[in-house]
């Protein structure tokens, strides 16, 4: 280095210090070369992979890396070779020493000339030493940014993941919903077409049901390649195009009875979205239906069917409608589901049983408030003899079914039945009596907006889909069980 010190102790420190760091920067630099090298085939992968399942921050985060990679290694490997020249240069001028101009007798004019040449040698030395550490001073500084830009890509695809992936996006009056689905095998056929039959069979429109239309039109944003599942986590999105937020302006403060208003304010804080009932609206279910769709590919010849039996304690459902449409109000109804051709053997004892694992999803469908296997709560009032389900043939087949085609929480190779209980919506047309938060009285409170006389018309299909989760979960967890 060529820079004039004041201080003759500060200067031979620098020195000391220059000629002692060399060693360590080649070491560093043989570290980082070899860690590079290997890095470059998962970030190749990586990169691929995004490419593959249209996943854009993952792509971003793999390309800064690749570039970044590339360009370190140049730097580092030119650092190497200058820091090889200044060791050899420095090795030549400490073989020759200082040279005794006089002993050597040569003429004054040559003597002149071979003067200027070792000058300009020891120069050479110097400017490859200032190179070398420049280089080496850049690369780290390199090495600093790029991790720097990738934890902060990596933060906003995080924030990003989380939007889509958990509770905060399923709000039906924000700019859509979605799901995440993982665990799903590859190779499975699944486009957006496959999922519309199921999504239509949930719409609205029909008579009882709200008149608020959406498309519901799903877009598949990650998880597929080709029409194919690729085994990575599948996103599905739905945007919303027809919201009326004013419809639920006045429920911040005189929450609905029957609704989870009340509870989600005391657990939420002013945080709570009230507006469309926020993570308590029906409309979250359309990610179980999608998921529906995706768990029975992975169920392939298993059959499953649910269908509405009552309405309103009757199985006359137009009257029954007509007469809750015509008092504004609203009315619950009962849904069979039966689910056929299931293997022996699925389902685990004890947490995991087949009646548990269908239970545990049933209740995450809004208004679900009870569910019975086979006989049900009648099997309380049967005997043993009357109950037990006589035993056929060597596969299983029985007499009858009052186990619902279940023992033990494992499935026994007869038909899955059971009964859920949905009950009245909670928004209706009725004037009720509530109380007021803001000012701790009661008062009068009309529910306007957009809603569903009898939402139970519109949860089969959303059943089956919750069924066919389940079932599909118990499969792969036998599959790699055996």
């Amino acid at each position: 280095m060529q820079n004039d010190y004041t201080k003759p102790e500060f200067k031979k420190l620098l020195h000391k210090l220059q000629e002692e760091s060399w060693q360590l920067e080649l070491l560093i630099s043989g570290f980082a070369i070899f860690g590079l090298f290997t890095a470059i085939p998962t970030i190749t992968e990586s990169f691929t992979a995004a490419q593959n399942n249209h996943q854009v921050y993952r792509l971003v985060i793999s390309l800064v890396a690749m570039i970044s990679c590339y360009i370190l290694i140049f730097n580092l490997l030119l650092h190497v070779l200058l820091r090889g020249l200044w060791i050899g240069a420095l090795g030549l001028r400490y073989v020759s020493g200082d040279i005794d101009y006089d002993s050597l007798k040569y003429s004054q004019k040559f003597t002149k000339y071979l003067k200027k040449r070792v000058g300009s040698f020891d120069k050479y030395i110097g400017t490859l030493e200032n190179y070398c550490s420049v280089i080496f001073a850049v690369s780290f500084l390199l090495i600093f940014y790029v991790l720097a830009i990738t934890f902060t890509i990596l933060a906003i695809s995080l924030i990003g993941s989380q939007l889509i992936g958990n509770d905060n996006l399923p709000n039906w009056l924000s700019k859509g919903v979605g799901i995440t689905i993982d665990g799903c095998p590859s190779g499975i056929s699944l486009t957006e077409e496959d999922l519309l039959p199921d999504l239509s069979r949930r719409k609205s429109g029909a008579k009882g049901t709200t008149p608020r239309i959406e498309k519901d039109l799903p877009s598949i944003l990650s998880g597929t390649f080709k029409g194919k599942t690729t085994g990575a986590p599948i996103i599905i999105l739905f945007h919303n195009t027809n919201t009326q937020s004013k419809d639920y302006s006045n429920l911040l403060d005189t929450p609905r009875p029957g609704h989870a208003d009340f509870v989600a304010q005391h657990k939420f804080g002013k945080n709570n979205d009230y507006t469309g009932g926020g993570h308590f609206s029906g409309r979250i279910t359309l990610g179980l239906v999608v998921a529906g769709t995706v768990a029975k590919k992975i169920l392939g010849d298993v059959n499953i069917e649910a269908n509405l039996t009552e309405i309103g304690g009757s199985s006359d459902f137009d009257a029954a409608l007509d007469k809750a449409i015509k008092n504004h109000d609203s009315i619950g109804g009962i849904v069979e589901c039966r689910a056929n051709n299931l293997p022996v053997g699925l389902g685990e004892p004890f947490f995991d049983s087949v009646e548990s694992m269908i239970s545990h999803l049933i209740f995450a469908i809004p208004a679900t408030k009870g569910i019975e296997f086979g006989s049900g709560f009648d099997a309380a009032k049967m005997t043993g003899s009357e109950h037990n389900d006589n035993i056929l043939t060597a596969d299983g087949k029985t007499e009858t079914n009052h186990a619902a085609g279940i023992n033990g929480g494992i499935t026994n190779g007869n038909e899955i039945v059971f009964r859920v209980a949905i009950k009245p919506t909670s928004s209706i047309g009725v004037s009720q009596r509530t109380m007021n938060i803001s000012t701790s009285e009661m008062e009068d409170l009309l529910i306007e907006g957009r809603h569903d006389a009898c939402i139970a018309l519109r949860v089969p299909v959303i059943v089956e889909a919750v069924t066919a989760i389940a079932l599909a979960d118990l499969k792969i967890l036998d599959k790699a069980r055996r």
